[in-house]
Formats: structure tokens, sequence, C-alpha cells
């Protein structure tokens, strides 16, 4: 994401959050959704073969879902000036510590 981002210049990238192929695991599905929340593109997608991965169908996972989607909702405006400021003038929209 952070050679996408600042590197590359395309902005919106993220994973499937909590997966795409094979079945998830509720522990697994949690701890994605709370950093899938911070993708710049994030979404809950999988195979249409698979069991369904849904945030209510686990309530571990819709409490941290909950959580990280209010968190990402409140900085929504940050992330649209980032996004704004990239398409301006270059800006890296997350910028590496290295």
């Amino acid at each position: 994401m952070l050679q996408f981002t600042s590197l590359f210049q395309v902005p919106i990238v993220g994973a499937d959050v909590c997966g795409f192929e094979e079945n998830t695991w509720e522990t697994l599905c949690a701890r994605w959704v709370r950093l899938g929340a911070f993708y710049t593109f994030f979404r809950n997608h999988n195979d249409k073969e698979e069991d369904g991965q849904e945030f209510y169908l686990w309530p571990l996972v819709a409490e941290a879902a909950k959580t990280a989607i209010d968190i990402r909702y409140r900085l929504l405006d940050y992330i649209y000036t980032a996004l704004h400021r990239q398409s301006i003038d270059g800006t890296p929209l997350l910028t590496p510590m290295w």
C-alpha cells in the first residue's frame, strides 16, 4: 500500500478485507477489519464459492467493524484532503517512514 500511494501515485489501494479465496475465521477477520478500515480502498469481498464473511455474522467482527469504521469516518476529512493534495501537487497520500 505504501508503494502504490507514495511511489507509484496510485492512491486508491487495499486488499479484500477478510480475504478473497478460501474461508476465513472470526479472529482473522476481526483483526483484518481493524487494519482494513484504514486502507484507502476498504471493502469486504470474497469468492461466491466460499462461505459468507459479512461483518454481522460474528459478534467479535461486528464489534471490531463498528469501532474501526467509526474511526474511519471521523478521519474521512483528512483522507479526502490528502487525496486532493495528491491529485494537485503529487504529495503522497501516505508517507512511509523510510
